[in-house]
């Protein structure tokens, strides 16, 4: 078996700033697919330049920057093209001349904090064989402390917040998947699934959040540790 020769993936890479440097980075991914496999693009390159350009400006002007950290950047949005075996054939990155940039008035959270959009090719809650295979995963990038509920002791996402970032999302994949690219016939990429275990591109139907904050340990790899130590003498 081989995965389909019709795939592309959008990588989002965000740079985290402190004092104008960039500290640490944090990635978010999602898989594509031309539809049918006779409507891959005449020329690839072309398409995932493309393709990286609309995701780019489609998540600046749909995501909520008031809830992401000040001063966070969009890096650029990468867009590849694999082959069977899922190794690179054609890469495009967009960078603007102006990077998005979060906006939030409130403190940032520690980096490793997240909002998980969970993507589902089924609808949540049905019972489905190999569910787990069929649904996937993007962590969103750093916060403002204006996602907590202020009000809640628990420390979870203000409702407010999940709607923006759900709304948002669904947005940002509405205008990727309407841009059109030249093939045999005018087509345009379909978000989904990938499956490593069924070699397979699931449609996605249904996007999820909840309120409970989630951590990504990697996003603190390259921060700048200060540590406090202590003798203990025992009595």
């Amino acid at each position: 078996m081989a995965f389909p020769l019709n795939l592309a993936k959008i990588i989002f890479e965000f740079n985290m700033i402190d004092d104008g440097a960039a500290v640490e980075q944090a990635e978010m991914g999602i898989w594509w697919d031309t539809g049918a496999v006779e409507n891959q693009p005449d020329d690839w390159d072309d398409a995932l330049l493309g393709l990286a350009t609309i995701a780019y400006t489609s998540w600046a002007d749909e995501m909520p920057a008031g809830f992401f950290v000040d001063g966070m950047t969009l890096a650029n949005v990468t867009a590849t093209h694999p082959d069977g075996a899922l190794h690179l054939l054609n890469e495009q990155r967009y960078v603007p001349g102006t990077l998005w940039t979060g906006e939030s008035p409130s403190n940032a959270l520690p980096f490793q904090d997240t909002c998980v959009m969970s993507l589902y090719t089924y609808t949540p809650g049905t019972f489905i064989p190999n569910a787990r295979r069929r649904r996937g995963r993007c962590y969103m990038p750093p916060m403002g402390s204006n996602v907590i509920s202020a009000s809640d002791p628990r420390g979870v996402m203000t409702q407010t917040a999940l709607d923006g970032f759900i709304e948002g999302f669904g947005n940002m994949l509405t205008a990727i998947n309407g841009y059109e690219y030249n093939s045999p016939e005018t087509s345009t990429f379909q978000p989904g699934v990938l499956s490593r275990e069924a070699q397979h591109l699931y449609r996605l139907t249904d996007l999820r959040v909840d309120n409970i904050v989630d951590t990504q340990r990697r996003r603190t790899k390259k921060l700048q540790r200060a540590y406090t130590s202590a003798p203990f003498v025992p009595a």
